[in-house]
C-alpha cells in the first residue's frame, strides 16, 4: 500500500531505529534484519502465495521462519498477517467478496483481554484485504469483523498477527486512495466516503496506533506475551537502551 510506513514516531520515542526495507522492490533483507529487536511485516498488492511470480517473496517468507525458529519478535499487518500464518502452518485463500472500508473489530474472549482491546475500542480500525489466513495449531485467535472471521491471532510470546490495518498516517491516507484507484474504481467503492471516514476518526485513530505501538513494545520488552492484558497496556512511555526495528515491505 501506499503511504504505509508505520510507527515511526511511536517506534523512535522508545529509542529504536527504524529501518525500512522494500523487499519486494530489491530491498536487501540482511543479517539486520535476522538480528533487529523487532520485525514489522507489512502489507502489499501480492499474495501470500506468489512467490512464482513475484522470487523476492522467498526471503520474506525465509526471513519469518528463521525469526520463529530463534523466538524474535515479530508484528504481521495485513498480508504480512498472512505470511505469518503460512509459516506457521494455516491457509491462505481468497474471501468470497474483498473487505475495504471502516468498522469495528469482534473480539474473542481471549481477544477481549490482549493486546489489542484498548485498540478495538478506541476508534475503527481499517480493513483492506482479499485473502484471509486460518489461524495456526497453537496460535490464540483474538478477533474478527463482519465479513472475516479471522482479523487477529498471537503465538507464542513474541508473535502477533493482524489483519487489520492500525498503521496509516491520516495525513497521507490520500496516498492509498490514488495508488489503489482501479482496484476501489472496479469494486464500486466510493473514494469519498473512505475518506470522509479517515477524516471523522483521524485524531482517535493515530492517538490509539501510536498507543498500540507502545503496548506492543511494552510486551515484547517485558517478555510478558499479548493475553491477559492490564487494563492500560500502553502505559508511560519508557526510555529504554538504544535497539532496533525493521519493518518489511512487500
Amino acid at each position: 500500500m501506499a503511504g504505509r510506513r508505520p510507527f515511526p514516531a511511536a517506534l523512535e520515542q522508545r529509542g529504536y531505529e527504524v529501518v525500512y526495507v522494500d523487499a519486494m522492490l530489491g530491498g536487501a533483507l540482511d543479517r539486520r534484519a535476522d538480528a533487529a529487536d523487532v520485525v514489522i511485516v507489512l502489507g502489499g498488492p501480492n499474495g501470500a502465495y506468489d512467490e512464482g511470480a513475484f522470487p523476492p517473496l522467498q526471503s520474506e517468507l525465509q526471513l519469518i521462519e528463521r525469526r520463529l525458529k530463534a523466538g524474535l519478535p515479530l508484528l504481521g499487518i495485513c498480508l504480512g498477517a498472512q505470511l505469518l500464518a503460512r509459516v506457521l502452518g494455516a491457509e491462505v485463500k481468497s474471501m468470497a467478496q474483498p473487505e475495504i472500508g471502516f468498522g469495528p473489530l469482534v473480539l474473542t474472549t481471549n481477544g477481549a483481554n490482549s493486546i489489542i482491546r484498548d485498540r478495538a475500542a478506541a476508534a475503527p480500525v481499517l480493513f483492506w484485504h482479499q485473502d484471509t489466513f486460518g489461524i495456526p495449531h497453537g496460535a490464540t485467535h483474538l478477533a474478527s469483523s463482519r465479513f472475516c472471521a479471522n482479523q487477529a491471532f498471537c503465538y507464542d510470546k513474541h508473535v502477533l498477527a493482524l489483519q487489520f490495518h492500525l498503521e496509516p498516517d491520516p495525513k497521507r491516507f490520500e496516498e492509498w486512495l490514488v495508488g489503489n484507484t482501479y482496484q476501489l474504481s472496479h469494486l464500486k467503492i466510493d473514494v469519498r466516503t473512505l475518506r470522509e471516514d479517515m477524516r471523522r476518526s483521524a485524531d482517535a485513530f493515530s492517538r490509539a496506533g501510536h498507543a498500540f505501538v507502545g503496548a506492543w513494545l511494552d510486551c515484547i520488552e517485558q517478555k510478558r506475551g499479548f493475553l491477559n492484558a492490564s487494563e492500560k497496556l500502553a502505559g508511560a512511555i519508557q526510555q529504554p537502551s538504544p535497539a532496533s526495528a525493521i519493518e518489511s515491505s512487500l
